[in-house]
């Protein structure tokens, strides 16, 4: 019962993704009794999970038939339990996969793979060995294959990573449309300094043409102030040398 299975647990289950479509794996071996030997869930109510598996194998033992798939919705509970029971790898084993309600990938395919991994992974000697729950960390990267390719809704999980797409691309034209406004803006403002520039060099050059004019202005009447004072000085010294000769002249 609950209790038995509670009791004998020598660790608690590992979890998968919380938004994993799997919310259930476990291992059962039949011989001695009916013993679950590795477990993986994400549901907190494991353990009526497991009551219940524990129940649809004994029921499913004891009608003896040679069909090996079964599953069983609980619509009240949200919930379809899928069992593969003594496959031909090894027909000591019954396997459960608990999944959602619309689970859109096909159970064999779910088994083939939980099954064929599981079996070469752990050795029918440690198998035939294990007690309640002994193989779970053995079986860890069992389980991690098993819900990482058929715990997630491909159609779903690509649909949202368009639609993550869509506003990353969304937000990348926001972006370039507000850098054209600034481009707009700084191109406006360097036309504005260009014209500055263009009025700033033409004021400059008739600065320069005008302080040019003036310069030689200065230069020529200081060039003739020079010329009329070394020509008064060269007359005075002739007349004071030669008083004579400047009269006459």
């Amino acid at each position: 019962g609950i209790s038995d299975i509670q009791g004998s647990r020598a660790s608690p289950p590992l979890r998968f993704r919380a938004m994993s479509l799997i919310k259930y794996l476990a291992v059962f071996r039949i011989k001695p009794s009916l013993v679950i030997v590795a477990r993986n869930s994400h549901d907190s109510k494991v353990v009526d999970l497991e009551d219940k598996c524990r129940k649809v194998a004994s029921k499913i033992l004891a009608l003896n038939k040679e069909k090996k798939l079964w599953s069983f919705e609980s619509k009240n509970e949200g919930y379809t339990i899928h069992t593969c029971v003594k496959p031909v790898e090894n027909e000591d084993l019954v396997f459960f996969a608990i999944t959602t309600l619309k689970f859109p990938h096909n159970p064999a395919s779910v088994f083939k793979e939980f099954v064929t991994k599981f079996v070469r992974t752990i050795s029918v000697k440690d198998i035939d060995a294990a007690e309640d729950d002994g193989l779970t960390y053995s079986a860890q990267s069992v389980f991690k294959a098993v819900d990482q390719k058929y715990g997630v809704d491909k159609l779903k999980d690509t649909q949202a990573k368009v639609d993550g797409l869509k506003n990353q691309l969304h937000n990348n034209m926001q972006d370039l449309l507000e850098r054209g406004e600034q481009l707009d803006e700084i191109q406006m403002n360097a036309d504005q300094l260009d014209q500055d520039a263009k009025g700033f060099k033409a004021t400059a050059t008739d600065l320069k043409w005008k302080f040019c004019c003036l310069n030689a202005k200065w230069t020529i009447l200081l060039t003739l102030f020079l010329i009329t004072i070394i020509t008064v000085i060269v007359v005075a010294a002739v007349c004071t040398s030669d008083p004579d000769a400047c009269k006459q002249k």
